[in-house]
């Protein structure tokens, strides 16, 4: 079989209609995509002779404030947060709009003293990058119910970023004295 190309003139209507066609719409991936998420785990303590260990997983979203600042930091010479920080939210569904500033489905809670903790990395390896060799470790000193984490670029307020944000697989019921050792994966790889 043989094949015989030949230029087809449209008009200018047409030739834009074709054009418009062939874009990738803003938001969505082309072929070679890849995939940013992230998978947290959850290890709540309760010391005593009625204590229990409770590990829970769970994924969640990276926010599009936290993907355009991937995207700010690694391609456009962007300001980079150099330590991040874990939080713990109440009930309500993180969104890809939330940002610190505003994410009006959920709010932070605090059943514990002190600002965020420090997420501390062990290094990129395999388009991943984790904390889970130095966990944040919340010393919880009120009861409470927490329903989930989030990752910021600042200890205190909401002048900073929010990069991430999730629920637990369920909440968990907390009283003075218990530990929650929060551990975030973050990867970006090609699917």
């Amino acid at each position: 079989m043989q094949t015989i190309s030949s230029p087809i003139r449209l008009g200018r209507a047409a030739a834009a209609d074709v054009m418009a066609a062939m874009r990738i719409p803003t938001g969505q991936i082309a072929e070679g995509s890849r995939h940013t998420g992230g998978r947290w785990r959850l290890v709540h303590v309760r010391p005593g002779p009625f204590g229990f260990v409770n590990v829970g997983k769970w994924s969640n979203i990276v926010v599009n404030e936290g993907l355009d600042d991937l995207l700010d930091v690694t391609l456009s010479g962007g300001t980079q947060d150099t330590t991040w920080f874990v939080g713990l939210k109440d009930t309500g569904t993180p969104a890809a709009a939330d940002t610190l500033a505003s994410h009006g489905t959920w709010a932070e809670i605090t059943p514990y003293a002190g600002n965020r903790l420090a997420w501390v990395d062990g290094g990129v390896t395999g388009q991943s990058v984790d904390n889970t060799g130095s966990p944040a470790a919340f010393a919880i000193n009120a009861t409470d119910e927490v329903f989930g984490a989030f990752l910021a670029g600042v200890d205190t307020g909401s002048a900073g970023r929010l990069y991430a944000a999730g629920d637990f697989a369920s909440s968990r019921n907390v009283i003075n004295g218990d530990t929650l050792n929060v551990e975030a994966t973050f990867t970006s790889a090609a699917v």
